[in-house]
């Protein structure tokens, strides 16, 4: 409304209520879509559950806590029209009540995120250990030329597929 933003209480009950329920409940993104759908019926525009990756853009969204965002990206090209989406570390962002109505409180969406990153960085470390293996050898077994660790793969054949173990580095970079 003249270039201030409204809130549609309508939508942010259901802004929310997503944030409530993962700060207080311990389940994941996706979990939280299946249960705001059989619980209170909230659905995407199609009538499906919430998609997991929507739910984390509305969590990682710093307008429901009142700031103003800019520089999310650069226009690499405008007769292309790339873009490149730049880390929220180089992100502009102030406190902005006046023109951005805060939906939730600054304290629980820190904490929001604060659970979002702590589960991310689980899925991004180096050594890949915190994965559940799926196969009793994957990681165990070691390549005699260069100490990386076999994985299980599968090739497809006229027959069907055809599983095999392969070195890890052999498979990324050939020989």
């Amino acid at each position: 409304n003249k270039g201030k933003l409204v809130i549609d209480e309508e939508q942010a009950k259901f802004i929310r209520l997503i944030f409530e329920t993962y700060v207080s409940e311990n389940i994941g993104v996706h979990r939280l879509g299946f249960k705001l759908f059989e619980e209170y019926g909230v659905t995407n525009y199609s009538g499906k559950p919430i998609a997991g990756t929507v739910i984390k853009n509305i969590i990682r969204n710093p307008k429901y806590k009142g700031y103003y965002c800019a520089n999310k990206g650069v226009t690499l090209d405008f007769r292309t029209k790339k873009r490149k989406v730049l880390k929220s570390d180089n992100w502009v962002m102030y406190e902005d009540h006046e023109n951005v109505p805060p939906i939730v409180s600054e304290e629980l969406w820190d904490e929001a995120n604060r659970i979002l990153k702590s589960r991310g960085q689980k899925h991004s470390n180096p050594d890949k250990s915190v994965y559940v293996q799926r196969f009793p050898l994957t990681k165990k077994l070691v390549c005699f030329h260069d100490n990386c660790t076999y994985t299980r793969g599968n090739w497809k054949t006229k027959e069907g597929k055809r599983q095999f173990w392969g070195c890890t580095c052999y498979r990324e970079t050939g020989k």
